[in-house]
Parts: C-alpha cells; structure tokens; sequence
C-alpha cells in the first residue's frame, strides 16, 4: 500500500495515499462485477472514502446539492 502516515499525540492516525495509489483504487471499482466495498475491504480502507475518490474522478461531485 503507498501510504503515509502522519502521527499527531493523542490523536487518530491520518493516512495520505498517493494519487497513483488512488487511480488503481478507481480503476479496481470501474471493473465489471466487483463492487467498491470489496476493494475498499481487500485494501483497508474505508468504502465511503472510496466511492468519494470514484464519484470525483467521474467528475462528479461527492455530496448532493439540495
């Protein structure tokens, strides 16, 4: 996994992930049949957080306007 991890005292751990990183992520969801849960799933990460990076690349926005 590329991967950072910024460390803070007391605090949660914030991983950043590198953009080549999120592509393949993208690009494993865009495949027929699998489904972004099971690759957020295979990869630890979170599934909302993945299906933000998919909506972005289709250059759709990740929250609704009301």
């Amino acid at each position: 996994m590329d991967t950072n991890i910024l460390e803070a005292p007391g605090r949660r751990v914030r991983r950043r992930h590198s953009g080549d990183f999120k592509t393949s992520i993208i690009r494993a969801c865009q495949q027929p049949g699998v489904t972004m849960a099971s690759v957020a799933l295979v990869n630890g990460l979170n599934a909302t957080m993945v299906r933000k990076w998919v909506v972005e690349a289709e250059g759709g926005s990740s929250r609704q306007h009301r």
